[in-house]
């Protein structure tokens, strides 16, 4: 999957003069142009650890196609896709700028609005509001105090660094998730799943993705189900009929009403059959 060689094809191109693969062949022949051009980024390079120092090597072809699949999926051009989506342990994710570019030209989206950081930095809280057409507007405020109780504030990079900037991501990505799910399609956001890398991610991202309040949610109680012993298999056909009916066999009297049944064969009268 990582040749590389090249071969002339045809491609569609949009109105805007975007290059437009429709078929795997048309996005293979991309991918690899991209490759040639040394654009691929870094999230799309196979790595390894030399020196304790992470090494790049050679580009990763079917993560790079399978980017651009589900870039189109929630309407990005191929080269946007590969600069906005990234794998994080597994998971798909969009960065932060990318999310706000792509909920900016929803036809839904009427209005974002950030706190300038210089506030962010006063308050110590981020704020984001998003309004989409025909709902009300959503307000997510995060603040010094949750990214504190989240054990943020002491990782080292970003946190350290741009404090103020990483609480303005992590308000916009609560409250642009929250919006526009379904333009997102289920993508993660970076700057949120790298901040819990280094532990299981599955489970911090459904912590992360869950509202105040929910975190301590625990799966509902399986009722328990008590399976009666087999009974032993009864020795006789009374014993059956018995068990069967709750009670012991009835026993044939003379006082069958044989007008039901019809008469009953010649010589068997007095329960004696006659023989011939």
């Amino acid at each position: 999957m990582n040749d590389i060689s090249l071969k002339p094809m045809k491609m569609p191109v949009s109105e805007r003069g975007v290059l437009t693969p429709r078929t795997l062949e048309e996005i293979t022949a991309y991918v690899k142009m991209v490759v040639k051009s040394e654009l691929t980024p870094k999230s799309f390079r196979e790595r390894s650890k030399k020196n304790g120092k992470t090494v790049y090597g050679a580009p990763n072809l079917s993560a790079m196609i399978v980017a651009i699949q589900m870039g189109a999926e929630i309407g990005l051009a191929p080269m946007a896709s590969l600069r906005y989506i990234c794998v994080i342990n597994g998971v798909p994710c969009i960065w932060g700028d990318g999310l706000l570019a792509m909920v900016r030209a929803h036809p839904a989206c009427e209005h974002i609005y950030e706190d300038n950081p210089a506030d962010v930095a006063e308050m110590k809280a981020a704020t984001c509001r998003c309004k989409r057409r025909g709902e009300p507007e959503r307000i997510v405020t995060f603040t010094w105090a949750m990214a504190a109780k989240a054990k943020l504030t002491t990782k080292p990079g970003p946190w350290q660094d741009y404090p103020e900037r990483m609480l303005m991501m992590r308000a916009r990505a609560w409250v642009l998730r929250d919006t526009f799910a379904d333009a997102l399609a289920g993508l993660a956001v970076v700057e949120e799943v790298r901040d819990y890398a280094s532990t299981e991610p599955a489970e911090d991202i459904v912590k992360d993705a869950l509202a105040p309040g929910l975190h301590s949610m625990k799966p509902p109680r399986q009722p328990q189900i008590e399976i009666e012993p087999a009974k032993p298999a009864p020795a006789s056909i009374e014993e059956a009929i018995e068990a069967a009916t709750d009670g012991p066999a009835e026993q044939p009297t003379d006082e069958t009403d044989w007008s039901l049944v019809g008469p009953p064969p010649m010589g068997e009268e007095n329960g004696d059959a006659e023989i011939r």
